[in-house]
């Protein structure tokens, strides 16, 4: 990706011109440049090859396959990109249980069987600083393998029932 700046003066001043003022612009243009880039590249790793496509629309996925990931989640995000979701993947089926502790964003939680059929759909609202005891618990209905979180409202907005299937590509 290649960037062009271009410098317009008009009525500037001799000062504006001195070669230590356009040197130490042309390293902040550099610094902003770099930035750009960095921030174009973290977007990009974000959008990997982990992709679930539920009634025609694509999400990039962060996979939580591990304790820790799981455990933490999507806690303390203050934004979650409407494209974007986490699936937790289990290593068998099992009634699962989700709560909002930390979590700063509704989200809509789909619990999957091993067919990736959707089995059950929750809204899931923040509850920001109740007490462990005190948070409400997301239970599947039926044993799931897998819970994939969105931004709240997106199911209501795709029309992503249960019954359908998610079609999974994973990049692992």
């Amino acid at each position: 990706m290649g960037f062009v700046f271009l410098l317009f003066s008009a009525g500037c001043n001799r000062a504006a011109l001195e070669p230590d003022s356009v040197t130490s612009t042309r390293v902040q243009v550099d610094r902003d440049i770099q930035a750009h880039q960095s921030a174009v590249d973290d977007a990009e790793k974000n959008k990997s090859e982990n992709l679930a496509v539920i009634n025609g629309h694509v999400f990039f996925l962060e996979v939580a396959d591990t304790n820790l990931k799981r455990a933490n989640g999507l806690m303390n995000r203050k934004t979650l990109p409407p494209d974007n979701a986490m699936l937790f993947v289990f290593s068998e089926e099992a009634i699962l249980t989700f709560w909002m502790k930390d979590t700063l964003i509704p989200l809509d939680i789909l619990f999957l069987d091993h067919t990736l059929e959707i089995i059950d759909i929750k809204t899931m609202v923040p509850q920001i600083g109740a007490l462990e005891k005190d948070l409400i618990r997301y239970t599947s209905k039926k044993p799931a393998k897998f819970a994939l979180e969105m931004n709240g409202g997106l199911t209501q907005k795709y029309e992503i029932k249960t019954g359908m299937i998610v079609q999974l590509n994973l990049d692992w």
